[in-house]
């Protein structure tokens, strides 16, 4: 549906790249922690380029956290990055969850794939639960376990965007001047 009336904001927020010294102070300020990915950083342009925007940084930090440099660089493409920094980010999370869950990682990772091949299909590149639909699911007992999808699929983006959020919002970032 579209708004009929047009939003009159008296301010609004652009999230920018972040620069490179932007990158490594806000890295310095968490001390031996983030140190790997520091070095790693330094070492590497294509990584570098990944980590500009706040979003990546934070996924970044929080996958590679307390690791080593040899645990952060990862030769190949941009795109294996990619997939190696959010590999390492999901299986963080899954193990953030603590033992006391109602799925198994396995069974998590299924869904989230899942979800994914079903964005991709459906050409809807951010994912917003409002838009998913009964007709996706396979047949009928898949769609018994639609509510279960939608709980743990909304479990995991809160809480995504609540440490996403939470990150960002708590960056020593100087001046926070990625922010204009």
């Amino acid at each position: 549906m579209a708004l009929m009336t047009q939003m009159l904001l008296h301010r609004a927020v652009t999230v920018q790249l972040l620069t490179a010294q932007q990158i490594d102070d806000y890295l310095a300020s968490a001390g031996r922690q983030l140190a790997a990915v520091r070095v790693a950083l330094s070492k590497d342009t294509e990584l570098q380029e990944l980590a500009a925007t706040p979003l990546m940084l934070s996924v970044m930090t929080l996958a590679y956290h307390g690791k080593s440099v040899e645990e952060v660089i990862v030769a190949g493409s941009p795109e294996i990055q990619r997939r190696q920094v959010f590999a390492t980010y999901i299986q963080r999370m899954l193990q953030r969850r603590g033992t006391e869950t109602r799925y198994a990682s396995r069974q998590t990772l299924h869904w989230l794939t899942w979800l994914a091949r079903q964005l991709i299909q459906h050409s809807l590149t951010p994912f917003y639960l409002e838009r998913m639909q009964l007709d996706w699911l396979p047949d009928t007992r898949s769609r018994i376990v639609y509510p279960i999808v939608v709980g743990l699929f909304g479990g995991l983006i809160g809480g995504l965007i609540n440490g996403l959020v939470g990150g960002l919002t708590t960056a020593a970032l100087p001046h926070h001047s990625y922010l204009k």
